[in-house]
């Protein structure tokens, strides 16, 4: 399942929130692809990647209960309670995603060290990860969020191809030949080109994230929502001045409705204004920041 929109739209946070909201049935794996590049085109180094990551996944998933086990255990010994009701009972169901056992079984199931030379066996490969989340009543889902990394590259037809591939060859393989549950997070650039529309009917769903309707009303309330997670009582409108708001909705427009441009404006127009920092940033020190961060627009 693609979710579909410009960079700094939000995709991610869209994905992040519904994974979020996903029933204990599930468990999602994070595939990075920015750090392996043009590889990712190739189905049988994506595989052998998926694979990787998903066994590090567990290796984390285990350290962290083992870490957590032993400051339960320090807990437990000065205070002298019993862990089975108390702050030990609680560790291991709050470890995200992998169950301690799952993370075993992964850990052990040597998907990682295969010699998967072909998509033949890629797909092998691929259909044993499946059957250990099964195995144990789960389904997992593969998120790809970090695609937009792509659009850095300096050569646009290199740009182009690397998405190309990945979606025409290795996600081809996946979606064709392997049954498990994709999440991409997807450029708008990327649905135009031939390797998307070729994939295109295998999809089940396309979602896209849309353009804020009332972008003054959106950028406030997420504002405030990260105001509110500080120790600063304070609302929107003590922060900004009424014409500084109104400078965030033109940074919005102006570039290609980035919701990512309008916080880094912020957090630029605080850290030119530190260590004094005015009662209010206004239009000017919001123009200021966006000045420093990709010139005037």
């Amino acid at each position: 399942m693609p979710v579909i929109g410009p960079s700094g739209a939000g995709k991610s946070a869209a994905i992040a929130a519904a994974a979020h909201r996903l029933s204990d049935t599930f468990t999602c794996l994070r595939i990075p692809v920015a750090a392996v590049g043009d590889v990712a085109g190739s189905p049988v180094a994506l595989g052998q990647h998926i694979l990787r990551e998903a066994v590090q996944q567990a290796e984390v998933a285990l350290a962290s209960h083992q870490k957590m086990s032993l400051v339960a255990a320090a807990a437990d010994k000065l205070i002298r309670r019993r862990p089975s009701r108390g702050f030990g009972a609680k560790l291991s169901a709050g470890i995200p995603g992998l169950s301690i056992e799952l993370a075993g079984d992964l850990k052990d199931s040597g998907l990682d060290r295969e010699d998967l030379v072909n998509a033949t066996g890629v797909v092998q490969g691929l259909d044993r990860l499946v059957s250990v989340f099964t195995a144990r009543g789960r389904e997992p889902v593969l998120i790809f969020e970090d695609t937009d990394a792509w659009l850095s590259l300096k050569d646009g037809g290199q740009t182009a191809e690397a998405a190309n591939r990945f979606f025409a060859d290795s996600l081809g393989v996946l979606v064709r030949d392997v049954d498990i549950r994709i999440v991409i997070a997807t450029h708008t650039g990327y649905v135009r080109l031939d390797g998307y529309r070729s994939i295109r009917e295998r999809l089940l769903t396309e979602v896209e994230i849309p353009s804020l309707a009332t972008p003054r009303d959106a950028i406030v309330r997420i504002l405030q929502k990260r105001i509110d997670v500080t120790e600063v009582g304070a609302i929107v409108t003590d922060v900004f001045t009424n014409n500084g708001l109104g400078r965030l909705v033109a940074e919005y427009d102006h570039s290609n409705h980035s919701i990512r441009h309008v916080l880094n404006v912020c957090d630029t127009a605080l850290e030119q204004t530190a260590p004094t920092y005015p009662d209010q940033l206004t239009e000017d020190h919001l123009r200021g920041a966006s000045v420093a961060l990709s010139g005037p627009i």
